[in-house]
C-alpha cells in the first residue's frame, strides 16, 4: 500500500529539492505508473500522453492570446493606454491610481498574465506617481494589485487551464469573468478613493484636468485597440467563433492595428520591426512551450491517480466528514490562497484541481463559479505575505521600491480582494448570471 503512494511523496521531494514542477509531476506519475502496470504497459501508455495532451484546438488558443499579449507589450500599447486613463482621471487626488488600475484592466484584456502585466506597469506607472508625490507605498500596493486584474478579466490564460483541465467550457469561463473583473475594478477604485482622503501623503497632489484636446489626442490611437477585445466578447458571447478562432482573429486584428498606426507619429507607438516582431513570437513561444510542459507533466500524474484511485479516495474522504459544503469550500479557498502565496497560479491548478474539482462540484457549487472563485483566491494568494510573487515583481522591476514597501502598501487592497471574494461567494450570481444566458 505504501508503496502505491510512494510517487506523491516523491513529488513533494522533487518539488522541495527545486526541481521544476512540470519534470516533478512527470517523473513522479511515470514512476507511480512502471510500479502499477509494469514496463510495457506503462510505456505503452504514457508515449500516448503528450501529443494527446498538446494536439488540440483548445491548445492553441493559449499560444495565440499569448502572442497577441506579447504584440500589444511590443507595440507599446501600455504606455497609451496609461496615458489615455490618466488624461481622464489624473486630476483627482490618487487619479493616478486610478489611471493605473483603468489601464490594468484594459491591458489585461490583452493579456492574461499578472506577472507580466504587473512588470509592465510597474514600470510605467510607478515612475510617474513617485514624480507627482505620491507615497512608494501607496504606488507599490497599487500596481501590486492591479497586475492581479489580467488573470480575471478574459482572456484569462489560467481559466483556459482550468477549462483544459476540469473539461468545463472555456468560452462561459471566459465570459463569467467579466462581470467580477469590472466589480473588482470599481472595489479597488474605490479603495484608492478612501485611502486618499484619510491620508493626504498618500496621494498630495491634485493637478488641473486635461483639456478636451489632451483627452482625445490621448484617447484616439487606444480605441482600436479596445475595440478589437469588445469585438472578441462579443463573438465568444453570440458563439459566433469559438475560443481558438476568437485568439487567432485577435492577434491578426492587433497586428493589423499596430502596422497602420506605427507610422502616424502622434499615436505614440513604437516602430514595427521584424527583428522587434520575432522577439515577440520567440517570448509568446517560450510562454507556450512552458505551459504545454507543464500540461504533460500534469496529465501524466493524473493518469497515475486515476490508477491508484486516489482521487475518489480523497473525495469519498471528504464527503464523509459531513462537514457544511461552505466549510469545505473556506478551506479550498485557504488552502489556495497558502499555496498562491509560493507557487504560480498554473502549477497550483495543475496540481490540485484533479482533487479538489470533483469535490465542489459534487457539493453542489457551479462549475463556471468554481472556475472564477478559484482564480480569485489564487489572485489574493500573489499579493500575499510573505512571499506574494506581484510584490517582488513590482520591486524588481521598478528599482525603485522595496518589497517591505510594497507589502505595506498592499494591505488595504487584500481587505478589499476579500470584500470582493465574499460578494462573488454570497452572490454566486455574479458570476453565472451571463453564462447561463449564451447558447
Amino acid at each position: 500500500m505504501f508503496l502505491e503512494y510512494l510517487p506523491i511523496l516523491l513529488l513533494f521531494i522533487f518539488l522541495f529539492a527545486g526541481m521544476p514542477v512540470a519534470f516533478a509531476l512527470a517523473i513522479s506519475g511515470a514512476i507511480g505508473a512502471l510500479q502499477i502496470l509494469g514496463w510495457s504497459g506503462a510505456m505503452g501508455a504514457l508515449s500516448n500522453i503528450p501529443y494527446s495532451t498538446t494536439a488540440s484546438f483548445t491548445i492553441v488558443a493559449i499560444g495565440m492570446f499569448i502572442l497577441m499579449a506579447e504584440i500589444a507589450t511590443q507595440s507599446g500599447i501600455t504606455t497609451r493606454l496609461f496615458r489615455a486613463a490618466n488624461s481622464l482621471v489624473g486630476h483627482y487626488r490618487g487619479g493616478l491610481a486610478v489611471a493605473t488600475m483603468l489601464a490594468s484592466a484594459a491591458f489585461g484584456t490583452l493579456s492574461g498574465s499578472s506577472i507580466a502585466a504587473a512588470a509592465t506597469m510597474s514600470r510605467i506607472a510607478i515612475p510617474e506617481m513617485l514624480k507627482r508625490g505620491y507615497s512608494k507605498e501607496f504606488a507599490a500596493g497599487t500596481v501590486s494589485i492591479a497586475g492581479t486584474l489580467a488573470i480575471l478579466i478574459p482572456p484569462s490564460i489560467p481559466l483556459i487551464i482550468f477549462g483544459i483541465i476540469t473539461e468545463t467550457s472555456i468560452r462561459k469561463l471566459l465570459i463569467a469573468g467579466m462581470v467580477p473583473g469590472i466589480i473588482t475594478v470599481v472595489i479597488y477604485m474605490l479603495t484608492i478613493t478612501i485611502w486618499t482622503r484619510a491620508d493626504k501623503n498618500a496621494a498630495p497632489v491634485m493637478e488641473v484636468a486635461a483639456t478636451l484636446r489632451e483627452r482625445w489626442d490621448a484617447i484616439r490611437y487606444v480605441w482600436p485597440f479596445l475595440l478589437v477585445i469588445l469585438a472578441i466578447f462579443a463573438a465568444l458571447y453570440t458563439g459566433a467563433v469559438t475560443t481558438t478562432e476568437a485568439s487567432a482573429v485577435g492577434v491578426m486584428a492587433v497586428l493589423i492595428i499596430w502596422l497602420l498606426l506605427y507610422r502616424i507619429p502622434s499615436a505614440g507607438l513604437e516602430p514595427f520591426t521584424l527583428s522587434g516582431f520575432g522577439d515577440s513570437l520567440s517570448r509568446a513561444l517560450n510562454s507556450t512551450v512552458m505551459i504545454l510542459v507543464l500540461l504533460i507533466g500534469a496529465y501524466i500524474f493524473s493518469f497515475y491517480l486515476i490508477l491508484t484511485g486516489a482521487s475518489n479516495t480523497v473525495e469519498s474522504y471528504i464527503t464523509g466528514l459531513d462537514w457544511p459544503p461552505h466549510a469545505i469550500l473556506a478551506v479550498v479557498i485557504l488552502l489556495y490562497i497558502v499555496l498562491g502565496m509560493f507557487m504560480s497560479q498554473l502549477e497550483i491548478m495543475i496540481l490540485t484541481l484533479p482533487f479538489v474539482f470533483p469535490i465542489i462540484v459534487n457539493l453542489g457549487f457551479d462549475p463556471i463559479w468554481m472556475g472564477i472563485i478559484v482564480v480569485k483566491t489564487i489572485e489574493i494568494g500573489l499579493v500575499t505575505p510573505p512571499v506574494g510573487m506581484n510584490v517582488f515583481v513590482v520591486s524588481s522591476a521598478s528599482k525603485e521600491v522595496s518589497p517591505a514597501q510594497g507589502f505595506k502598501g498592499i494591505t488595504p487592497f487584500l481587505i478589499a480582494e476579500f470584500a470582493a471574494l465574499l460578494l462573488l461567494i454570497i452572490f454566486p450570481e455574479i458570476v453565472t448570471f451571463v453564462p447561463n444566458l449564451m447558447q
